[in-house]
């Protein structure tokens, strides 16, 4: 049921021309405990929930062009730095405003770095976005936001355990990450490319799907032993499937399966954790600080891409693509649930759910509607002759 009512929002949503995501989440919405209870959570929907993340996790990673990435690794690292530093510290003095505790305030301004790579991607792909130079740039600086959440969750739950912040294991855990990345990228891309060649050879394409979500466990399982996230080893997994010869084929069964079944499942059982009565007694509080975060967050990348000599229009743009929240967003907030106020808790699900289902439909509007696009006409009259200098 949570599947066909997802899939059927996505393709309702998406003869609207509006994102499908937005429709997969409502989907799980109305079908969950909030409107008609027809759908509740079951171990078994988590179960495929986590495996629609991983799929979409894996299907992202392979669809990227990781040689202009790799080019442009430095810069984007930059530009994610300063991104973070500017919405960490509006958001901070925000918390400060409120007068919440500092404990808090260090909570929800690392919560707010964290953008959503599933949705952004999702919402691309339905624009047709995801070949364009804006397109590639909102998902390899997702990329970058992706390690830096992993770190942002590793100082959290240190601060969480000591009440003070330490940056040892953050140095251990870069450490770890380059050496996995270095590695893994050697050894691995050779082994990888050594079994999609002979699958082509001997002519059993069959086992390409079953060989390439072999090597997304594997390394989401390696990762996993180095106390890291999985999902890192499966977009890491990815990145080195995009390098293989038999990408394209190994994509396509990739989305098939991915689309099919697992991808909706995982946004439509995100809609079944929303709850009217929890939220009824904060409504103008949430909707208040939904505005000011989607404003907070847009505003900051906009300032940090137009820093970088990005144009208007497109650091606008990408800007729009960074307001959601990560799937971490509700990690954090379990690890941090003992020592924040219950309602802020309950606002900060609400928040990943709303900012999620909200997030989409304004990235589409700014796409389609080229909004920070400037056009200013300049007129010189001459002899006898108008000059017209136009500049978009």
């Amino acid at each position: 049921m949570l599947l066909f009512g997802a899939k059927l929002g996505g393709v309702a949503y998406k003869k609207l021309k509006q994102p499908s995501v937005a429709g997969e989440l409502l989907a799980g919405v109305i079908l969950g405990p909030a409107v008609l209870s027809l759908v509740t959570k079951t171990t078994l929907i988590d179960a495929m929930a986590e495996l629609g993340l991983i799929f979409l996790v894996l299907l992202i990673s392979m669809s990227v062009d990781w040689k202009k990435l790799e080019n442009r690794a430095e810069t984007l690292g930059y530009i994610e730095l300063i991104r973070a530093v500017l919405t960490f510290g509006a958001v901070f003095l925000i918390g400060s405003y409120l007068n919440w505790d500092f404990y808090t305030k260090i909570v929800i301004s690392m919560i707010a770095l964290l953008t959503s790579t599933a949705v952004i991607s999702r919402t691309l792909v339905d624009l047709n976005e995801t070949k364009s130079s804006v397109g590639e740039t909102l998902i390899s600086i997702n990329v970058v936001g992706d390690i830096v959440s992993i770190v942002t969750i590793t100082i959290l739950a240190g601060f969480v355990n000591t009440a003070t912040l330490n940056i040892e294991p953050v140095f251990t855990l870069i450490l770890l990450l380059i050496g996995f990345f270095v590695v893994m990228g050697r050894v691995g891309g050779r082994i990888v490319n050594k079994f999609t060649t002979a699958i082509q050879k001997y002519g059993i394409e069959d086992t390409l799907l079953a060989f390439t979500l072999m090597i997304a466990f594997v390394f989401g399982a390696l990762t996993e032993e180095l106390k890291l996230a999985s999902l890192l080893g499966v977009f890491f997994a990815g990145m080195l499937l995009s390098k293989s010869g038999q990408y394209a084929t190994a994509s396509k069964k990739v989305k098939e399966v991915g689309d099919g079944f697992f991808i909706p499942l995982f946004f439509g059982s995100v809609g079944l954790a929303f709850s009217f009565a929890a939220i009824y007694s904060y409504i103008y509080f949430i909707i208040a600080f939904i505005a000011v975060l989607i404003g907070v967050k847009w505003l900051c990348t906009t300032l940090t891409f137009r820093m970088f000599r990005f144009s208007t229009e497109d650091s606008v743009k990408i800007g729009s693509g960074m307001i959601s929240f990560s799937e971490m967003t509700v990690v954090m907030a379990a690890m941090a649930f003992q020592t924040i106020n219950p309602p802020l808790f309950t606002t900060l699900i609400v928040l990943f759910i709303a900012m999620n289902i909200v997030a989409p439909f304004i990235t589409t509007f700014t796409f389609k509607h080229n909004l920070g696009s400037s056009t200013r006409v300049y007129s010189k009259v001459g002899k006898g002759s108008m000059y017209n200098f136009r500049r978009e």
